[in-house]
């Protein structure tokens, strides 16, 4: 039997892996050096922009790494990419599918090159609400309704999103979470701590909070909150802001930031903004306390086993989120198009000719579901994390055991996700 395994595992794949930006680029890395490792061939065209950059428009912002020889001026070339590849590849591996470039890329490569498409979900939505539904329903349409293979991190992540009304789940294989596999390589050395301390002018004296973005209902009270913590403790801690990709350059979010010829800051004094993604990796180990809504950035601190003060009783977004009505509110945390109104926004992101269109579906039906399980998710949370509370007595409180909600992020949990993606992948291929 080994024998047998050892003559298939010879065929070498061909393998494309493609990231538009440097969160992407994170999540896929691990995999391409698992690959290389394995002795496929691989070529990954990637960017170290913190956002979205398009290489029909400019190949300039993209570099590549490869383990085989690779000439520039021939190949195979693809017009989405706009570059000459080394080979046809068997498979495309993505991070993103919902916009572009990364459409186009699923329909040539698909459509133009009959190459198999993989997704690597990079998101796990704990608490359930009537956005992810039409985030899914965009999702099931044409382009990305090609993808062949979704690499997902637990089985709680595929059921939610089943429930979302995710169709092709039958294509999702439970691998865990590859971008946390080289977290280890990160913890913190004489070296990094110095360029750290340097770059955001850090007092070693003080302890250190990372803060996280809330872009859902209920982000202005949780900024409000930062706002007091660092009026109250920034003489105590050092305190840094991870805010989502393009966050500092939304127009709605102008107010927030602060934009100078050569850097962007939060405008909330004595408050440090993350720079980019890979800083996140260094400064979660830094930090000891960490505070936001659970989402899939929380992996960091849960799986390190740092002491997490979560926003929800602050932000409530998860029962908001579950009332029909708060779509039609004009609401400045995350409305996004010239209304100020979400039901206009998702009405015309998903080209419905009304908001009746729109309710149906979402489905009232399904939101009362969801209201129950954001009821016993919520349970979980304050379980494993530490509720926030506006006198700051969190900051007393010794940290729980968080292995109930780690495990709603990662089944496995035990950086092993890329082997495991490699695995499948050459499983389906001798299956044709």
């Amino acid at each position: 039997m080994k024998a047998l395994l050892s003559t298939m595992k010879k065929n070498k794949l061909k393998i494309l892996l493609f990231a538009s930006d440097k969160r992407c680029f994170n999540y896929l890395i691990n995999i391409y050096r698992e690959l290389a490792r394995q002795g496929h061939e691989v070529f990954f065209l990637h960017t170290a922009s913190e956002r979205t950059k398009y290489p029909s428009i400019n190949l300039d912002h993209f570099t590549y790494v490869s383990n085989i020889d690779y000439n520039p001026n021939s190949g195979v070339f693809s017009r989405s990419l706009n570059i000459p590849l080394p080979f046809t590849p068997d498979y495309l591996i993505l991070s993103r599918e919902r916009w572009h470039p990364e459409q186009g890329i699923i329909q040539e490569f698909k459509e133009g090159f009959n190459s198999k498409i993989a997704l690597l979900e990079i998101n796990t939505a704990v608490l359930r609400g009537y956005e992810v539904i039409l985030e899914y329903h965009s999702r099931n349409q044409y382009p990305q309704s090609m993808i062949d293979l979704y690499f997902d991190h637990s089985d709680f992540s595929l059921q939610s999103r089943i429930e979302f009304t995710f169709q092709n789940s039958n294509r999702s294989l439970i691998v865990g979470n590859p971008k946390y596999d080289n977290l280890m390589e990160y913890r913190p050395t004489r070296e990094s701590l110095q360029h750290f301390n340097q770059q955001y002018e850090i007092d070693p004296s003080k302890k250190n909070v990372l803060w996280y973005s809330t872009q859902t209902l209920g982000r202005n009270k949780c900024l409000n909150a930062l706002e007091r913590f660092s009026q109250r403790y920034n003489r105590e801690y050092n305190i840094f802001y991870k805010a989502f990709p393009g966050e500092p350059y939304e127009p709605r979010y102008s107010s927030h930031f602060i934009k100078t010829p050569t850097k962007v800051e939060i405008s909330i004094p004595g408050v440090k903004l993350i720079e980019g993604d890979t800083d996140l990796f260094y400064l979660s180990y830094m930090c000891d306390l960490h505070i936001g809504t659970i989402s899939s950035v929380m992996y960091f601190p849960l799986v390190l086993s740092k002491k997490i003060v979560n926003l929800h009783n602050l932000s409530n977004s998860e029962f908001k989120a579950t009332e029909i009505n708060t779509l039609f509110e004009h609401n400045e945390d995350i409305a996004s198009g010239q209304t100020g109104r979400a039901c206009d926004f998702w009405v015309g992101v998903n080209n419905l000719k009304s908001t009746d269109e729109l309710i149906e579906l979402i489905g009232v039906d399904r939101l009362e579901k969801f209201k129950i399980d954001n009821k016993e998710t919520r349970q979980i949370i304050s379980r494993n994390t530490i509720d926030w509370d506006n006198e700051f007595k969190f900051l007393s409180i010794e940290p729980p055991n968080n292995k109930e909600l780690l495990n709603l992020f990662d089944n496995f949990n035990d950086f092993n996700a890329s082997e495991r993606i490699v695995n499948e992948l050459e499983k389906d291929s001798q299956n044709g």
